[in-house]
């Protein structure tokens, strides 16, 4: 029985030596998201576009929540006109993101990364995609 148990907690041991191994070969990336959204190549337009969305939002606000006479009817109408904006606002994100995972994905996929991790997240490390997904989106421009 202890010899079951040695050969079992030395096959342990390899296993999780094994899979060390395994997750140091992975090619690791970084990416500055942000950095990439404000750099995307129809990211100031879509920021027009949603700067004035937001302003007609809050124009809708004000003029409804005048009509109302009670406070929890204005609050009422200040969180609903809030929900709508960011239902907006993500309406109009959405297909900038997709884009940028998409060239995310074909940079990494191109040298050769299996994992991809946002640049804030890691201290130490990585090779750095940020301006080659940049160069990627201009590319599809």
């Amino acid at each position: 029985m202890k010899k079951f148990c040695r050969v079992f907690a030395l096959l342990a041991v390899m296993t999780m030596v094994a899979a060390g191994c395994a997750f140091a070969a992975d090619k690791i990336a970084v990416v500055n998201s942000q950095f990439v959204l404000r750099n995307h190549p129809r990211a100031d337009q879509t920021l027009k576009r949603l700067e004035a969305m937001m302003r007609a939002k809050q124009q809708e606000a004000a003029k409804e929540a005048e009509k109302a006479t009670d406070r929890d009817k204005k609050a009422q109408i200040v969180a609903k006109k809030q929900r709508e904006a960011a239902e907006e606002e993500r309406k109009l994100m959405q297909p900038l993101e997709k884009e940028i995972f998409a060239a995310i994905r074909t940079v990494s996929r191109a040298k050769g990364c299996d994992v991809v991790c946002e640049m804030g997240a890691v201290i130490m490390g990585g090779v750095d995609i940020t301006q080659d997904v940049i160069a990627e989106l201009k590319k599809k421009k």
